[in-house]
């Protein structure tokens, strides 16, 4: 199997990212934190990310979450 080297790193990126944050388990199955997924999407800066940070943190407040 080949994979290209521009998504091994970004896979590594975020992965690094992952695992330096806090790791949450639902329902058994390990999953980056709202902070850590907040992170990643910033890193990755597509308009689609930015909107979905817009969204995360619009229900955080209104929930009073975090």
């Amino acid at each position: 199997m080949v994979i290209d080297v521009f998504i091994l790193k970004m896979i590594l990126k975020y992965l690094k990212i992952w695992l330096s944050d806090k790791i949450v388990f639902i329902s058994g199955v390990p999953t980056v934190s709202i902070k850590g997924l907040i992170s990643m999407k910033r890193e990755l800066g597509r308009e689609k990310d930015l909107q979905d940070i817009e969204l995360i943190n619009t229900y955080l407040a209104k929930h009073k979450i975090m």
